[in-house]
């Protein structure tokens, strides 16, 4: 199965909350940051707060960090 395309995206509410949501991009390039702002404002007001806002605080490609994590396993 490959995760070339998935993206683990941390976004910040407030000083104590934070939570890493993953998104799927058809090119395999990094979500950009209006992308995320435009996925995720929602679900923000919805469940945290009415003002949506958030900060992003990381943007990992998974299947990098499945690599990476294999790769130090087998030393």
């Amino acid at each position: 199965m490959s995760l070339e395309n998935t993206f683990a995206v941390t976004i910040a509410f407030n000083e104590r909350e934070s939570e890493t949501v993953h998104m799927v991009t058809q090119d395999g390039k990094e979500p950009t940051e209006s992308e995320i702002r435009a996925l995720m404002a929602p679900y923000v007001r919805q469940v945290y707060h009415e003002s949506g806002g958030f900060e992003i605080e990381d943007i990992t490609n998974v299947q990098e960090s499945v690599d990476r994590l294999l790769a130090f396993s087998r030393h």
